[in-house]
């Protein structure tokens, strides 16, 4: 993943069809914490915020069916993702980006709460041995990355 060029307006992203094919993975995991996953508070058991916090899990769930749906159009946009030989660029306007550092930021720290929320992964019992422990450390590690490069391009 290799950042060509930046303006005021957008981006320009170059990936390799691995990195393609590996972001779009990552994308597609979107979203893994369910609504219901999300709590107002954790001190004590407030029935006046029953309703509060049914209407939170509703308004994420419409955002995250939303969300999904602009994922699936962002990877099929053939404006957005064009191949060039056979590597492929990406164009993203500067809004686009801040849209896709939440995702990416929701799949980070979603996989890290599925596996326990552990301060190292070297914390994490049997990850090398279990598949779905190994498949969130490693959408977490692949997160980082894409974060990284996506902050470099606001930073320019």
């Amino acid at each position: 993943m290799k950042l060509i060029k930046t303006s005021k307006k957008q981006v320009l992203i170059e990936l390799n069809a691995a990195e393609k094919f590996i972001i779009g993975e990552l994308l597609g995991r979107y979203p893994i914490l369910p609504p219901d996953h999300f709590k107002l508070s954790k001190c004590g058991d407030f029935e006046d915020m029953e309703e509060d916090e049914a209407f939170l899990h509703e308004t994420l769930s419409d955002e995250q069916k939303a969300n999904v749906k602009e994922i699936q159009r962002f990877l099929t946009d053939e404006k957005s993702v064009k191949q060039v030989g056979d590597n492929f660029q990406v164009t993203l306007k500067r809004e686009q980006i801040e849209w896709l550092l939440q995702i990416v930021n929701d799949i980070r720290v979603g996989s890290w709460a599925m596996l326990g929320q552990p301060d190292e992964l070297e914390e994490v019992d049997g990850i090398g041995d279990d598949p779905v422990k190994s498949s969130y450390a490693f959408a977490m590690e692949i997160s980082t990355v894409v974060q990284s490069i996506l902050l470099a391009s606001l930073e320019r």
